[in-house]
């Protein structure tokens, strides 16, 4: 079956292990992709305009780290390609592991393409956590999409429309969150998020060092917690209120995602 998306894999130049683990992947293989060199987070500096001190400060109460920033900026400016080159993108981060043959794989994606419609091609291929979801459409007998009921997180392999990138650039001028928080908060650029269930892919993240560095959360004061709970209550109000309008249409079949 013809490739009809383009493959960009997100690393860092100097990541030479994980580099070569995607080029045995997929070079020779007559599969189109490449790599885009991810910004890293000492190069940062020229972007920090468009980061949100102030809200993020105000809701979780501490900042992203330096190389939180840079693999947002780096989900950006691919999408920033997708929409360019006006295709459908596969986007991966380089600690990917495919949980099927190459072939399969390859195929699934171009199934999925065919299917869905380009307003709901926004559809993340693996996560990091297991948690309920509803089912919202099957590709075939052994291929679901799925919506989670809560975050299971993750944002290291996921399809976009050049409109679905559209949504996500003209709502990320301004950014606060890391990139797969953002994914998912379909009530910030109104995009719904979907799931492929089993998995198509996982990460290596959870067992090895992760190039974003130490995921701990730091301390904070009673007061800045004080505060910070006031504006979750928000969030979570707008949060709850989408989530519900999409489990209730999905459970209506008001959700055609399909072409």
């Amino acid at each position: 079956m013809p490739q009809n998306f383009e493959i960009r894999v997100i690393s860092l130049k100097n990541q030479l292990d994980r580099r070569e683990k995607i080029n045995n992947l997929f070079d020779n293989k007559n599969i189109r992709w490449s790599f885009f060199d991810a910004i890293s987070g000492k190069d940062i500096q020229p972007f920090l305009r468009m980061y949100d001190r102030k809200k993020r400060l105000q809701t979780p109460g501490y900042d992203l780290r330096d190389n939180e920033i840079a693999c947002f900026l780096s989900h950006r400016a691919v999408w920033q390609e997708c929409l360019k080159e006006n295709k459908s993108f596969l986007i991966l981060e380089d600690d990917v592991s495919i949980n099927t043959s190459l072939p399969r794989f390859l195929d699934s994606i171009n199934n999925i393409i065919e299917t869905v419609a380009e307003n709901n091609l926004f559809i993340r291929l693996g996560n990091t956590f297991k948690k309920k979801y509803i089912k919202v459409h099957s590709i075939n007998k052994n291929l679901n999409i799925t919506r989670y009921y809560k975050d299971p997180y993750g944002g290291f392999g996921y399809l976009i429309s050049p409109l679905i990138a559209k949504n996500l650039i003209n709502n990320s001028n301004i950014f606060w969150t890391p990139v797969d928080d953002f994914l998912w908060r379909g009530w910030d650029h109104d995009s719904c998020l979907l799931d492929i269930w089993p998995s198509l892919i996982s990460t290596s993240d959870i067992d090895n060092p992760s190039s974003i560095g130490d995921r701990k959360k730091p301390k904070i004061s009673l007061f800045k917690k004080i505060k910070r709970e006031f504006f979750r209550t928000i969030e979570n109000n707008q949060k709850n209120t989408y989530q519900k309008t999409i489990i209730s249409r999905i459970e209506k079949n008001e959700f055609n995602i399909t072409r």
